[in-house]
């Protein structure tokens, strides 16, 4: 993100009201926190059906994807 937008988005969310920002944190590091184990969870559900590699293993790749894409959201680096 360049630095101009991350400027930006922490101008911003320091000017929210405290209970919002807390509320943003909170959700930001919820999911953050749950994309790998969903990701863990899906796969051994695809084990436990016999891994071979169903749609419960394809849900686990597009998690992975998420939390791939999860990395760019700079976010916490701001709350």
């Amino acid at each position: 993100m360049p630095a101009t937008t991350e400027k930006t988005t922490a101008t911003e969310l320091k000017s929210l009201d405290p209970r919002r920002r807390q509320l943003l944190k909170d959700y930001f590091y919820n999911v953050a926190d749950s994309l790998p184990q969903l990701a863990k969870q899906l796969e051994f559900a695809d084990l436990d059906l016999g891994g071979e590699g169903g749609p419960l293993l394809e849900l686990h790749l597009v998690v992975c994807e998420m939390m791939n894409l999860f990395h760019d959201v700079d976010l916490g680096k701001h709350l």
